[in-house]
């Protein structure tokens, strides 16, 4: 079960505390979700995923971690989703 996020964009290492995590688990399989509202800080961090050149995410568990890199795609749909939160009014926090 994920316990924090650590993240290190374009060389830069921010470690995310969790809390509103849910998961479930069934025949051995795991998984874990987040429903929140975003304050300022998660905004700009979500900001600076999108447009970095480079990130990468650990999972952190109880017991073990798990590294991925944010490819390119999931980026652009980072993008996507905050032109189209300035379209609709929101604002930058």
């Amino acid at each position: 079960f994920i316990r924090k996020f650590i993240i290190k964009i374009d060389g830069e290492t921010i470690e995310a505390n969790l809390h509103g995590r849910e998961s479930d688990n069934t025949g051995g399989k795991i998984w874990e979700w987040f429903d929140i509202p975003v304050n300022s800080g998660e905004y700009a961090l979500i900001k600076k995923i999108a447009y970095s050149k480079s990130a990468k995410i650990r999972l952190v568990g109880d017991t073990y971690y798990n590294d991925r890199i944010i490819t390119s795609t999931e980026k652009k749909g980072m993008q996507r989703i905050l032109t189209a939160y300035k379209a609709l009014g929101g604002k930058e926090l």
